[in-house]
C-alpha cells in the first residue's frame, strides 16, 4: 500500500536511505578486511588483492556468513573467515593459486562441510542476482564480471522498499549516484552507474 507522505517527511526517509547505504558500504569493506586478516593467520597467503573489491565482496559475503552463523554457530570468528574467503574465492576467483590454498586449509580444519553449505547459499545468491542484471538487459554484464556488481546486493532491497512506496525519483537515483561514487568503494565508472540505476528502478516500477 502506498501512502501519501509531506516533501519533508521524503527528504528524512531518503536521508535515511542514503545514510545506510553508506552504512552497509562501509561494513563491506570491514568485513573484507577482517576476512583477509583473520585468514592470514590461517594460511600464509597474501589476499589483499580483494580488498580492492571490498565493499563488493563483503556487501556480498555479509548476508552469507550471517546465514552460516545462524546455522553452524559453533563456529569461530577465525573459522568463518576462512570459509568466507574460500567461498568469496571459489565465486569470484577461480583460477587463481590462492583458492586452491584456501580450500586445503578449510578440509585440514575439518571446516568443508559449513563451506560447502555456505557454497551452496552463495551461488544461490550468484544466481538470483545474475539473474536479475540480466534481466535488465545490460549488454556489459556477464556473470564473469559479476564482482563488478555485487557491491548491490544490499542496496537494491532498499531501492525496491522507496521505489515501491512511491518516494523515489529521478532527482533521488543522481543523489544515491553521486553518494556511492563519493564513498569511493565501487570499480564502475558514474555514467555506467548512472544507466545501470536507471534500469534498476525502470525494472522495479515494472
Amino acid at each position: 500500500m502506498k501512502y501519501i507522505i509531506k516533501e519533508s517527511q521524503k527528504q528524512i526517509i531518503l536521508e535515511a536511505i542514503n545514510d545506510r547505504i553508506k552504512e552497509v558500504q562501509e561494513d563491506g569493506v570491514e568485513l573484507t578486511k577482517k576476512i583477509v586478516e583473520d585468514t592470514k593467520t590461517h594460511v600464509s597467503i597474501n589476499l589483499k588483492m580483494m580488498l580492492t573489491w571490498g565493499a563488493a565482496i563483503g556487501g556480498f559475503m555479509g548476508p552469507i556468513m550471517q546465514w552460516l552463523n545462524g546455522q553452524v554457530p559453533e563456529l569461530t570468528e577465525k573459522d568463518s573467515s576462512l570459509i568466507a574467503a574460500g567461498i568469496a574465492s571459489v565465486i569470484f576467483f577461480q583460477e587463481r593459486n590462492f583458492t586452491k590454498s584456501i580450500i586445503k586449509k578449510i578440509k585440514e580444519d575439518g571446516l568443508e562441510e559449513p563451506f560447502k553449505l555456505g557454497a551452496i547459499k552463495a551461488n544461490q545468491l550468484k544466481t538470483v542476482l545474475a539473474g536479475f542484471l540480466k534481466s535488465l538487459n545490460l549488454s556489459a554484464f556477464s556473470v564473469t564480471n559479476m564482482l563488478s556488481y555485487a557491491f548491490l546486493v544490499p542496496i537494491i532491497p532498499m531501492i525496491y522498499d522507496a521505489v515501491s512506496e512511491g518516494i523515489w525519483d529521478m532527482r533521488d537515483t543522481e543523489m544515491l549516484i553521486k553518494s556511492l561514487s563519493a564513498f569511493g568503494l565501487i570499480t564502475i565508472s558514474g555514467n555506467f552507474l548512472k544507466r545501470l540505476m536507471d534500469l534498476i528502478v525502470d525494472r522495479i516500477t515494472k
